[in-house]
């Protein structure tokens, strides 16, 4: 194997690399963007329907 083959194997490799570390990294900020929604809806909902005498306000 040559050095220019052994170049172009290790930028594919390093490529094929950033491409799922991107992925993954999509994937767990996604998740986390609807985890962090989901707690706000709650938050909110529960903000909304509590009884106001049962509240600081």
């Amino acid at each position: 194997m040559s050095a220019g083959e052994i170049a172009r194997s290790l930028e594919a490799q390093d490529a094929k690399f950033s491409d799922d570390f991107m992925e993954q990294f999509h994937d767990d900020f996604l998740t986390q963007v609807q985890f962090i929604t989901l707690f706000f809806v709650i938050y909110i909902t529960q903000k909304e329907f509590t009884p106001h005498h049962l509240t600081n306000q």
